[in-house]
């Protein structure tokens, strides 16, 4: 049905028409009008919007669905869907040929109306079979855009067509490296580095390229320099006029790389010293450079690197490995402290050199006080030290009681690694000096020597380094490992102090005696300290858990406010097989305890915090728990938890509890546990500090394991 227009004389009631009427002729040509601009819009004519974006689509992966064949498409039910929707056709493989016509026919006039559309070539050269599609790019070579010529280098490039496609304008990186790729030309990389001067990807290339070593040195060199300018220009802003205008951004980096690869290629000496003279002009200092010419023994260079920044000093000191001592006023001009604070280093390795220079530097020009020493120890503790080192470092212009303590313990771990002689022996006199020239501090010397010969096994030795007026509970320590008769004998006529008593109570133990009834005097004599109930609890819980209850209900009233005696009076109910877990709820009306939370989370399942001091032991419990390890810990678990310890140890060496819990880890293979205790020697820990006085580092590990884990794991289930 044709549609009818609107006309405004429909508006008014006509009794009869008028034949020829002025106004007639006035809509008549008006509906003419009409009828012609509808007519036009039944053929498209494409604005020159609609003619772009029908340039730009990808005709090869157009599809026509299958219920709308090309031969049914008119153009204006192709103008009606739009250009954009174009891409929701499908056209089958079988038929592409046929389908294709009209796209070929659109692309075709595109290019003869405009050769150098570049996309519509591209797009017309897929549609058409090889041949054709071939002379479709190569008749166009002469058109320099890097889309066409990376159509062409993939589908139909001959190595005479090399000249045309590098004068392609706007070629990248990626373009002259696929050229070489196909044709294996040097002239494509130089031209490429011509291009991109600033390109790493095409001077690596170049350099692998060059056959000649000499040439291969040349281009090397002008790199160095070519990336170090553009270092230069990208960081303008920053102040070239000091002399500690260190790289450390992508070019200079960069720079310093084709530094390193042109030492790599053996040039004379005189070739480095005078590229390094010329980036000297402009205030940079490659690493590469400055570590060869300070092997080969360059003076001036060496004058150089004490104007650069401490960082770097040591950087370069490390790699070049020569011995040199820091001039004093580069001391003076570096906040030292400061740098030692961030300095990290690898555990129980050697010490990189730059720091060894640094940290010599500083005790020969006796620059240290307590605190830039202590700083120095604690980086030093974390290495493996050697005899030269510890004398040279160990010395301060006003002698120190702990310089000599920390020097002696450093001789003393040298024995344990090495087990020579002449270390113990070191250490030993380091010792005695310290107990004839210090007065206050002579007591830790004593007690420093006891300890060492204690722990060497050499309890004859322990014993007659404490002198006999000197009152100490150290003495009856060793005296149990000569016999445990004869110190529980003597030390029941010592019992002076609280702590006495309890080793008292340990020995008595130890013999096989019930400690019962010592523990019970100790209570009586000493009715307010917790120390004594808390041991007497654990010793209690182990041997009579009944009596145990019993005591707790006791002590729980008196020492409300102890997170111990809460926490022991927990672990007793849950081996009691009582009610256990009301007893961490309730104590929270009494004290605010890390332990007693970290315990509630883990039977909450929740996640103790990884900043708390007993996560370590959660973490464990959790592992014992999984079904993997029902039989034994499996081979996963062992590897992901060793990893979690080595990095709490890592991060507090003097927890020995996480020394524990790494062996209960690595229960067949504890030699590498061992040896992390003995160069370590932690002191902190709960459960650490309750073996610490057992002489075997795998005995103390083991006995500390099995403590741990009486109270750890649970042994009967919590209501």
């Amino acid at each position: 049905m044709e549609k009818r227009h609107f006309d405004v004389r429909d508006l008014f009631p006509q009794s009869e028409p008028n034949a020829c009427s002025e106004e007639d002729d006035v809509y008549a040509k008006i509906s003419k009008r009409r009828n012609k601009r509808h007519a036009r819009d039944a053929f498209p004519i494409f604005s020159t919007e609609e003619m772009n974006t029908l340039a730009h689509i990808d005709m090869e992966s157009t599809q026509i669905q299958s219920d709308h064949s090309p031969s049914k498409i008119t153009w204006k039910h192709y103008r009606s869907i739009g250009l954009k929707e174009l891409d929701c056709y499908e056209i089958e493989s079988s038929t592409n040929a046929c389908d294709n016509k009209w796209k070929i026919s659109i692309l075709t006039d595109l290019i003869q109306k405009n050769r150098q559309n570049v996309d519509a070539r591209i797009k017309l050269s897929r549609l058409l079979p090889c041949d054709n599609a071939n002379k479709i790019l190569i008749d166009a070579r002469d058109i320099r855009d890097a889309r066409l010529w990376t159509e062409i280098i993939k589908r139909c490039y001959v190595p005479e067509l090399l000249n045309d496609a590098l004068n392609v304008m706007n070629g990248d990186e990626q373009f002259y490296m696929m050229l070489f790729e196909c044709d294996k030309r040097i002239d494509v990389l130089q031209a490429g580095v011509l291009k991109h001067p600033k390109s790493i990807l095409l001077r690596k290339a170049m350099t692998n390229a060059i056959n000649c070593i000499d040439q291969k040195q040349c281009f090397l060199y002008d790199s160095v320099i070519d990336m170090a300018d553009v270092y230069i220009e990208a960081d303008n802003s920053k102040d070239l006029s000091t002399a500690d205008n260190v790289l450390d951004s992508t070019a200079s980096n960069a720079s310093n790389e084709f530094a390193m690869m042109f030492v790599a290629s053996q040039p004379a000496i005189h070739m480095i010293k005078r590229l390094y003279n010329q980036l000297k002009c402009k205030q940079i200092y490659l690493h590469a450079l400055m570590v060869h010419l300070l092997i080969n023994g360059d003076d001036d260079v060496l004058n150089d690197l004490f104007c650069l920044h401490l960082h770097k000093i040591v950087c370069i000191l490390n790699d070049c490995k020569i011995k040199v001592v820091f001039p004093v006023e580069t001391l003076n001009n570096t906040d030292i402290i400061l740098y030692i604070k961030g300095v990290k280093v690898d555990p129980m390795c050697v010490m990189p050199h730059g720091l060894r220079c640094l940290f010599v530097s500083i005790s020969k020009h006796g620059m240290h006080d307590d605190e830039s020493f202590v700083l120095c120890y604690g980086v030093i503790k974390q290495c493996v030290l050697d005899e030269q080192f510890i004398d040279e470092f160990f010395v301060m212009h006003r002698r120190r009681y702990f310089v000599d303590l920390m020097k002696a313990k450093e001789y003393w771990k040298l024995y344990t690694m090495q087990n020579e002689l002449k270390f113990f022996r070191k250490a030993d006199k380091i010792l005695k000096c310290g107990v004839m020239h210090y007065g206050k501090e002579k007591k830790l010397f004593v007690l420093a020597r006891s300890k060492m010969h204690y722990f060497a096994g050499d309890f004859v030795g322990s014993l007659s380094a404490i002198p006999k007026k000197m009152k100490t509970i150290r003495r009856y320590v060793v005296l149990s490992q000569m016999s445990v008769k004869m110190a529980i004998s003597t030390i029941r006529n010592d019992l002076h102090e609280y702590k006495h008593y309890l080793l008292y109570a340990e020995l008595t133990r130890n013999a096989g005696m019930d400690a019962s009834e010592v523990y019970e005097e100790c209570m009586r004599k000493y009715p307010n300290n917790v120390e004594v109930a808390v041991g007497y609890l654990r010793y209690i819980k182990v041997v009579d858990v009944e009596k145990a209850v019993e005591l707790s209900n006791e002590m729980i009233k008196k020492y409300a406010s102890d997170e111990r005696m809460w926490y022991e009076r927990f672990v007793i109910f849950r081996h009691s097989g009582r009610i256990a877990l009301p007893v961490l709820y309730n104590s929270r009306k009494h004290v605010r305890s890390g332990l007693i939370d970290s315990e509630i989370k883990y039977y909450e399942n929740k996640q103790v915090p990884e900043g708390s001091k007993y996560s370590g032991y959660y973490e464990y419990k959790r592992m014992i728990d999984m079904e993997c390890n029902t039989l034994g810990i499996c081979e996963a678990c062992i590897q992901r938890m060793k990893q979690y310890y080595a990095h709490r140890i890592e991060n507090d060496y003097d927890d020995g509890d996480s020394y524990l819990l790494l062996y209960g880890v690595l229960k067949s293979v504890p030699e590498e546990v061992i040896k992390m205790v003995k160069f370590f020697d932690p002191r902190n820990g709960m459960y650490w500090a309750r073996v610490r006085n057992v002489v075997s580092a795998a005995e103390r590990l083991k006995q500390g394991l099995e403590v741990m884990e009486f109270d750890m794991i649970r042994r009967s289930k919590v209501n």
